[in-house]
C-alpha cells in the first residue's frame, strides 16, 4: 500500500479481509479492531490494548507450538510457561535457547510492575501506548500498519 498525496491521513490500518482505516489520529485505528476505544479513559484505553495484545500473544505462542515440531520436549514448568495467558508474568527467570522464543506482554515486567522479565530467548510485545500497541499487533501479523513519512 503506497500513501503518496501530501493531504492523505498520517497512518493507516488494514485488518481483517479487507478493511482499511485512515486517519491522523491511532485512536481512530484502534477504534476499528476495539469497539468504543476512541470514548475511552488512558486508564480503559490502556487494560483494553493490553488484554488485547495480551490474547493476541497467547494464541500466536499456542498455534506455534500446535503446528511446529520442537527440537525437544519441554519441561513441565516450560510448556506452562508457553501456554499460560501472557496477561501475567512467567515465574521462569531464563529461557532456555533450543525452545521456540517465549512470546511476552512487556507491561506486566519491569519498568511497568516489579516483575522481572526472564533472562534468553524472549521477545516483548508493549502496549503501554497507541503506537506501540499497533507496531506490536503488525509484528505479529494482525494488521498491516503504515505511518506516512
Amino acid at each position: 500500500m503506497t500513501i503518496t498525496p501530501t493531504d492523505a491521513p498520517e497512518f493507516a490500518l488494514l485488518y481483517g479481509e479487507d478493511r482499511e482505516v485512515r486517519s491522523d489520529n491511532l485512536a481512530d485505528l484502534i477504534g476499528a479492531i476495539i469497539e468504543g476505544y476512541p470514548q475511552m479513559t488512558d486508564a480503559e484505553a490502556l487494560v483494553d490494548r493490553d488484554r488485547m495484545l495480551g490474547d493476541v500473544l497467547t494464541a500466536a505462542q499456542r498455534t506455534y507450538l500446535a503446528d511446529n515440531a520442537l527440537d525437544r520436549e519441554p519441561s513441565e514448568d516450560e510448556l506452562t510457561a508457553m501456554l499460560r495467558e501472557k496477561s501475567s508474568p512467567v515465574e521462569i527467570t531464563e529461557w532456555p535457547s533450543d525452545l521456540p522464543p517465549l512470546l511476552e506482554l512487556a507491561t506486566v515486567y519491569e519498568p511497568y510492575t516489579v516483575a522481572a522479565l526472564p533472562t534468553g530467548s524472549v521477545v516483548l510485545f508493549d502496549s503501554a501506548n497507541e503506537r506501540a500497541f499497533l507496531d506490536a499487533l503488525h509484528r505479529l501479523g494482525v494488521v498491516q500498519f503504515f505511518a506516512k513519512m
